[in-house]
């Protein structure tokens, strides 16, 4: 649940920084701030459902697991 949360109040942050850059097209240091973020935050959902498909892989070769 606590994951939830914290998914929840991160998509509110991008949107509000959204909204911003919609405001401020030049977007500056902002829009380099959240493309960094959106990237860093892809790039550990990513690895967080590959280690999820690994371990799935193991569950169905290794009964005990």
């Amino acid at each position: 649940m606590a994951f939830g949360n914290q998914l929840v109040q991160v998509h509110i942050a991008l949107r509000e920084r959204l909204d911003e850059l919609r405001n401020d097209p030049s977007g500056g240091v902002r829009g380099s701030d959240l493309r960094s973020h959106c990237l860093s935050f892809c790039a550990a959902v990513v690895e967080h459902h590959t280690a999820d498909a690994e371990l799935l892989s193991r569950a169905t070769t290794v009964p005990e697991l």
